[in-house]
C-alpha cells in the first residue's frame, strides 16, 4: 500500500474511533472492506495499537486512548 494512502487511512481510522469512543472491530472492518483487504485493515489497527492510540479488548472492541478535543483546542 502506498505510504500516503496508508497515512490517510490511519488518520481516518483515528477520527472514526475517536468520535465513537468505542467501536466493534467487526463493524469498522465491514465498512472498510470495499477499500482494504483484511490484511491491510489488520495492519492499520496494529499500528494504532502499537502507538497506544487505541486498545482492543478480548471481545474485539476498539477503544480510543488518544487525545480528545476540548473547547480550548
Amino acid at each position: 500500500m502506498d505510504k500516503k494512502i496508508l497515512l490517510t487511512m490511519l488518520k481516518e481510522f483515528c477520527e472514526i474511533i475517536r468520535l465513537a469512543g468505542t467501536i466493534p472491530s467487526g463493524t469498522l472492518s465491514a465498512n472498510v472492506m470495499p477499500l482494504l483487504t483484511l490484511a491491510q485493515y489488520q495492519s492499520c489497527i496494529a499500528v494504532l495499537k502499537r502507538t497506544n492510540l487505541i486498545t482492543e479488548t478480548s471481545h474485539h472492541l476498539l477503544i480510543w486512548n488518544g487525545p480528545t478535543l476540548t473547547d480550548d483546542a
